[in-house]
């Protein structure tokens, strides 16, 4: 988790005026396995400057797993 941590925070950074993700969401946050974790990225940023201005599931017929789309836009 502190890895993805600091790199939220240097997306952040060096990010213009908007910042995508695309994560496999689980709101807990739950193991996928040994390597794999499900992501709630929405919590992740509420501490940071930014709007939320997308957080929806990406349809199937793109992606089957159906990944969460994260799109925010930095408040400057």
């Amino acid at each position: 988790d502190d890895t993805v941590e600091k790199g939220i925070a240097e997306m952040y950074r060096v990010a213009g005026k908007y910042i995508m993700n695309c994560e496999k969401f689980e709101e807990n946050e739950k193991q996928i396995d040994e390597n794999h974790k499900f992501r709630n990225m929405h919590k992740k940023w509420i501490n940071y400057k930014v709007k939320i201005v997308s957080d929806v599931d990406m349809h199937e017929d793109i992606e089957p797993d159906k990944p969460r789309f994260t799109l925010l836009k930095k408040i400057i």
